[in-house]
């Protein structure tokens, strides 16, 4: 691709910009977003399989949500379990290409609940028994489900793997029940230390090498703050996975911190990859970035906010 870095960059991309606050779920809008619609199939997607659970996530969401759906327009259980299937069979496509024998997947979903614009609030959860793992789709693919695209990057979309305990994903539909509108990680508190470890190793790999859904998240910060500011050019994520992926370089955590809210921070920095270089005396600034996650008594671990600047 031609994407050189430029020569002369605009005054203000040296500016630090905050590309990502989200707080509380239950009042945090367009955290990770799909604006398409989802069509409600006849077949076999009720058929989802429990596998084991340490908590009740319906106890949990209840108390997140206390309303409760009495009427509902339309078959909501129709559009969840057609984006639960959808999903399962993706994780099952990918994790049986990369350990070369079937892996199946199990998935279940909840009873409705509904946020404070009235709108169905559901949680999911795939549990893989042969490698006994919660798993969480990358959000990539979780979007061409719920758009009904495909994906055939398996190689650099690998799902994120818990062992400790259950990780699951919150979705919200639009008022009408007719589609999954966005959908964001639940990780249980018992997956929190996994989930940072995930992060970390993530962040110190080239994107694509490691798989976790808050390094995702930050990968798609970093890069939209690439693409926005004008330092370089990398594709939109459906068109060209792996190029834009690679845009943000291979990262380090250069500190952390903890505070008496919960809350841990990270700094971080990522050096854009080689070939956005346009010559040998074109450099492109380091990219610094402040993510803090933040533990919650319902939802695990959160990301709560992240921070990117040139440096």
């Amino acid at each position: 691709m031609n994407n050189p870095a430029r020569s002369s960059l605009p005054e203000d991309a040296f500016e630090s910009i905050s590309v990502l606050a989200a707080p509380d779920p239950r009042t945090a809008r367009d955290w990770v977003h799909t604006a398409t619609s989802v069509n409600a199939l006849e077949g076999e997607s009720r058929e989802i399989l429990p596998p084991p659970g340490t908590e009740s996530p319906d106890d949990l969401i209840a108390s997140a949500f206390p309303r409760f759906v009495r009427n509902r327009g339309s078959d909501l259980s129709m559009v969840v379990g057609r984006f639960v299937e959808g999903v399962k069979e993706s994780l099952e496509r990918g994790l049986s290409a990369r350990w070369d024998q079937y892996v199946s997947v199990q998935g279940r979903y909840g009873v409705e609940r509904l946020d404070g614009e009235g709108r169905p609030v559901v949680w999911a959860e795939f549990y893989a028994p042969d490698l006994e793992a919660y798993l969480i789709p990358h959000l990539i693919h979780a979007r061409a489900v719920a758009s009904g695209r495909t994906v055939f990057s398996d190689d650099v979309l690998s799902p994120e793997r818990f062992l400790l305990g259950p990780a699951r994903m919150l979705l919200t539909l639009n008022g009408e029940g007719t589609e999954v509108v966005s959908f964001q990680p639940w990780i249980s508190r018992a997956c929190v230390e996994e989930a940072e470890s995930h992060f970390i190793a993530h962040v110190r790999q080239a994107a694509g090498d490691s798989a976790s859904t808050f390094g995702v998240m930050v990968d798609e910060c970093v890069v939209r703050f690439l693409r926005e500011r004008g330092i370089v050019a990398p594709p939109e994520w459906e068109d060209d996975l792996a190029t834009a992926l690679a845009a943000r370089g291979v990262g380090s955590v250069e500190s952390t911190s903890s505070t008496t809210a919960g809350e841990r921070g990270f700094n971080i920095c990522f050096s854009p990859g080689e070939h956005w270089l346009g010559s040998a005396s074109e450099r492109l600034p380091r990219i610094s970035c402040v993510v803090t996650l933040r533990h919650d008594d319902t939802w695990g671990l959160v990301l709560s906010k992240v921070i990117v600047k040139p440096e």
